[in-house]
C-alpha cells in the first residue's frame, strides 16, 4: 500500500477493484448502510481515493449515496428488475455464443472446476465462495469472447444484482435449481453453440427467477 500511496492513480483503481470485488461477491448487503471513512478505515487508505472510486460505482449504479452521504446497495424493484433481467438475457448467451470458438479443453477444464466449487459451496452453505465461484464460471465463460464490450457491460449489470442473489441463496438456498451450468459445460464440451446459449439463457431465468420471487415477493425463509 505504501507504494501505491504515491500514485494516486493506482490507489484509486485498486479500491476500486476492492469494492466491485465486495459487491460481486454479496458481501455489501442491501439495506445495510456504510460511510466513506468506514471503508478507507478497513482499507488502510485516506477518504478521497474511496470517494473517487465509490462515485464511479455510482455512476454503473451499484451504489447510491443518500442525504445522510451513507452508501447503500440501490433498492430492487420490479421494474429494475425487469430491466436487468432483459438486458441480461440479451447479452449473455451473445457473450457466450461469440466465446465458443476460443474454449479450448484446458479452459473447459477450469469452467468445470468452477462448477464443482459451486456445488460444494452450495452443499455446505458457504455463499461466499458460491458468489465467487458463479462470478467466475460465467466470466471464463464471457472474457474468452475478446469483446471487451460486452464483458464490461455484463459486469456493470452483475454489480447490480449480486448483493440481492446472495442475500436470496443465504434465505432461500438454490440446491433444487436444474444444474444449467452442466448443460452449458457439455454443449462446450460438443461445440453446440445453441445449447450453450440456451444453457446461459436458461441459468439467468432461473437464478433471476429465485431472486425476484425471494426481493420482490418474499415468502419467508424454505424449511
Amino acid at each position: 500500500m505504501e507504494e501505491l500511496e504515491r500514485t494516486p492513480m493506482k490507489v484509486n483503481a485498486r479500491i476500486y477493484e476492492v469494492l466491485r470485488a465486495m459487491l460481486l461477491k454479496g458481501q455489501l448487503a442491501p439495506g445495510t448502510a456504510i460511510g466513506f471513512r468506514q471503508i478507507a478505515e478497513q482499507l488502510n487508505t485516506s477518504v478521497m481515493p474511496v470517494r473517487e472510486a465509490v462515485h464511479r460505482l455510482v455512476a454503473e449504479g451499484a451504489l447510491e449515496i443518500r442525504d445522510n452521504r451513507r452508501l447503500y446497495i440501490p433498492e430492487m424493484n420490479q421494474a429494475r428488475f425487469e430491466q436487468l433481467m432483459r438486458v441480461r438475457i440479451l447479452l449473455e448467451p451473445d457473450a457466450a455464443r461469440l466465446a465458443l470458438p476460443h474454449i479450448d479443453s484446458a479452459l473447459l477444464k477450469r469452467i468445470r472446476l468452477e462448477d464443482e466449487i459451486i456445488g460444494e459451496a452450495l452443499e455446505t452453505k458457504n455463499f461466499a465462495s458460491y458468489m465467487t465461484g458463479n462470478y467466475q464460471f460465467h466470466f471464463l465463460i464471457y472474457r474468452a469472447s475478446h469483446s471487451r464490450v460486452f464483458v464490461n457491460l455484463i459486469e456493470s449489470l452483475w454489480l447490480q444484482f449480486a448483493p440481492y442473489m446472495r442475500l436470496v441463496y443465504e434465505r432461500y438456498g438454490g440446491s433444487d435449481l436444474i444444474d444449467q451450468h452442466a448443460a452449458a459445460c457439455e454443449a462446450i464440451s460438443n461445440r453446440d453453440e445453441a445449447g450453450l446459449m440456451q444453457a446461459i439463457r436458461e441459468d439467468i431465468i432461473d437464478g433471476m427467477s429465485l431472486m425476484g420471487s425471494g426481493v420482490l415477493n418474499p415468502v419467508g425463509p424454505a424449511l
